[in-house]
């Protein structure tokens, strides 16, 4: 116990210099800790847009169709699957649609993209991007032939809310057709590409235009109340249609799968900290090495004297510990600290990154973005943190412990 505290008050002896060196973990610590959370809340951010507004939790498509989008390659008997995914647990949802590439234009410009037939109420249910429509509506406007287009798209064609648009698409004997559709809907995500790249249309008008049997489709989206049951979910989806997938007839993918990008940046957003922290953590411990070992030179007059006068080596060697891992352990508690109020408050709020948000939305981010940190992550740092300050302490004390009590008596200092 007393050595303890003499190894607290130690610390404090240089109160300017202890506290720039605990200040200077601190900060260290809270810049770690808040840009994990960043890159987490914008990793966290891009998975669930993606899987609530674009691609669902889990599809399913003919396996050719994943190579070439021809609606050749289609699912059969579309509403039965739907009727057997919504008995399953995990599904909250499932649609249908009809894909296929077209041609867009008006009098300005045109532009290729896919064009996505719809059931309105069934992506109402599976995906959100109705709830991203910022002019006219999501095909609740009665007209003939609607359309719902991206606002990246509309302002390319120079379009909006009420434009026709002339859709060139080919049948599915190959010949081509042409037809024109209104816009009744703009709608904006937080991916410019795929706001450029995709046209919705009806499900039954786009069948009636490439004459596409309207009891197939080429894709079946599904939705689950969490994106973390996307990978139970399209296992039940095997074995709902086994002999199917068995029989390649049919492929089950979850969100990681059709997307790998977002894939591999959930996967690795752990070991993204675990490196990135490791390498503040051991930028700071040299500096905490260094202050200590200028402590020792400053002391060594002191520390030869308790050796002097029969102080145990391993009570001098436990009091320079004691003292790195109070002065490490000090700074971190501080930066964790402030970094965990300081990502609670903005996780509320948001940080705003629209001066550059096309730049982020280009690679598929939100330019809001909400820091997000599991607080096993702050257990995890406080451990992190503690063991470097113990292998910091290391050098500084074994130092102390080779002090010649007659050389170090003799210093003055």
């Amino acid at each position: 116990m007393l050595t303890l505290s003499l190894a607290w008050r130690n610390v404090w002896r240089n109160k300017l210099r202890s506290g720039v060196v605990a200040a200077a973990v601190g900060i260290g610590l809270l810049g770690g800790v808040y840009s994990i959370a960043f890159y987490n809340g914008m990793t966290v951010s891009a998975v669930r847009d993606a899987a609530e507004t674009r691609i669902g939790d889990a599809q399913l498509h003919h396996p050719k169709h994943l190579l070439d989008d021809d609606p050749k390659f289609s699912i059969p008997d579309a509403d039965a699957k739907l009727a057997a995914i919504g008995d399953l647990p995990k599904a909250t949802a499932a649609a249908k649609r009809v894909e296929t590439t077209a041609m867009v234009s008006t009098a300005a410009t045109g532009a290729g993209v896919m064009l996505v037939g719809v059931v309105p109420v069934q992506e109402r249910a599976a995906l959100d991007l109705h709830e991203r429509i910022v002019n006219g509506d999501f095909f609740e406007t009665k007209k003939r032939l609607p359309a719902v287009v991206g606002k990246k798209l509309a302002d390319k064609l120079d379009a909006n809310v009420g434009s026709k648009i002339v859709v060139a698409m080919q049948r599915l004997d190959g010949e081509i057709v042409y037809a024109a559709f209104k816009i009744v809907g703009v709608f904006h995500t937080s991916d410019s590409r795929f706001d450029e790249g995709n046209v919705f249309v009806l499900f039954d008008d786009l069948c009636d235009q490439i004459g596409f049997d309207p009891t197939a489709a080429t894709e079946i989206l599904c939705s689950t109340e969490k994106v973390a049951d996307a990978k139970p979910l399209a296992a039940s989806l095997r074995r709902t249609f086994s002999e199917e997938t068995t029989n390649e007839r049919l492929v089950v993918q979850y969100w990681g799968e059709v997307s790998p990008i977002l894939e591999m940046l959930e996967s690795t957003k752990d070991q993204f900290a675990a490196i990135f922290l490791f390498i503040i953590l051991l930028a700071l411990s040299f500096g905490v090495v260094n202050t200590m070992l200028m402590a020792i030179m400053e002391r060594r007059r002191e520390l030869g004297m308790l050796m002097a006068i029969g102080t145990n080596g391993r009570i001098v060697f436990s009091m320079i510990l004691l003292e790195t891992i109070f002065l490490t352990l000090t700074g971190s508690a501080a930066g964790l600290i402030v970094g965990y109020a300081l990502v609670e408050l903005t996780a509320t709020t948001g940080v705003d990154l629209s001066f550059f948000g096309e730049g982020l939305r280009d690679a598929g981010f939100s330019a809001v973005v909400y820091p997000y940190l599991d607080f096993g992550y702050y257990l995890a740092f406080a451990a992190m943190s503690a063991a470097a300050a113990l292998i910091a302490s290391l050098y500084p004390a074994r130092k102390a412990l080779k002090l010649n009590p007659v050389e170090a008596t003799r210093v003055d200092v």
